[in-house]
């Protein structure tokens, strides 16, 4: 299979370096088409397949930025920006038009190579997987698209990749710096505070949907589906059930915890790892019998299931 690269840069001799050298290295399987001009790029771009863009921002005419912000309006194929522009000013907005790189001139043909290679591979590779679902959520990659409830919405480039890279993980907590490089890149210097602002627009976007993204206190997010939601509250409640029975002896909480799995009847809740010894607890009858009212038990009953009765 071939893959078609549309470089959009005035100057010929750095794209006939770069069209040699990919066709050398790639043995014909990555195709270099080239224009000299914003609008020229534009026409080829929605006339051929293209699997990914490098863009100049100093260009006659239409400038990188202005071509970026165009493409992004119907497509998220990859774009590289390569430029001789290297004011953080410049890289900041080039990420923010939605970019996925951005090298700096001169530049490492070794370096653009593989970098092209991972942004295509990793493009195909979400493109196999088709459409993402989550509970209400319903993600089109290929068309760029989002819709909840079958009600399509607007995200700017970044909040669609965001949203992406936590479909394409469902139930997993996505940790913050895995998002910011998946989403900024590696050579991003800002805050990663940037993800949160993200993540709050997004929810606004999508309402009520919103509640389906979770955040996960000092790691990252998570989104759910509304099928998940019960689950999730089991695994709420059976926390919260781990920390009023840490402080109770090995030899009491052993029985109670077999029957808080048999009510909560997933065997993958371990609530007897952070079980510790501690003869100083005084109170473990009222810590126990608001245990037993979490599990709906009759405290009587409770204490008999502690003794093996």
């Amino acid at each position: 299979m071939t893959y078609q690269i549309l470089m959009i840069e005035d100057d010929e001799q750095i794209c006939e370096v770069v069209k040699d050298y990919f066709t050398r290295e790639s043995e014909n399987e990555i195709v270099v088409r080239t224009a000299q001009n914003g609008q020229d790029g534009l026409d080829l771009f929605e006339t051929e397949r293209v699997d990914l863009v490098l863009l100049d921002i100093m260009l006659p005419g239409m400038d990188g930025f202005a071509i970026c912000r165009e493409m992004r309006r119907t497509s998220m194929v990859p774009i590289l920006f390569l430029t001789a522009r290297s004011s953080e000013r410049d890289i900041l907005l080039g990420y923010d038009l939605g970019c996925d790189d951005y090298i700096i001139k001169p530049f490492s043909l070794v370096t653009l190579y593989a970098k092209c290679k991972a942004l295509i591979r990793r493009s195909k590779d979400i493109s196999r997987t088709g459409e993402l679902v989550c509970g209400r959520i319903h993600m089109k990659p290929s068309e760029y698209r989002v819709l909840v409830d079958s009600q399509e919405i607007e995200l700017a480039p970044k909040e669609f990749a965001l949203l992406r890279m936590l479909l394409e993980n469902k139930n997993k907590t996505v940790a913050r710096e895995r998002l910011l490089i998946g989403v900024w890149g590696y050579d991003y210097d800002g805050s990663d505070r940037c993800v949160d602002n993200h993540i709050r627009k997004i929810r606004k976007h999508l309402g009520s949907a919103g509640k389906q993204i979770k955040t996960v206190i000092g790691n990252g997010y998570q989104i759910r589906g509304d099928d998940d939601e019960k689950e999730q509250k089991q695994c709420e409640k059976a926390y919260k059930w781990k920390q009023q029975m840490e402080s109770l002896q090995e030899s009491e909480f052993i029985p109670l915890g077999k029957t808080v799995l048999n009510y909560l009847r997933n065997d993958e809740i371990e609530l007897y790892n952070t079980l510790k010894n501690d003869s100083s607890i005084s109170n473990k009858d009222d810590i126990l019998k608001r245990v037993f009212k979490e599990l709906n038990l009759n405290p009587d009953t409770g204490f008999k299931i502690l003794k093996g009765e």
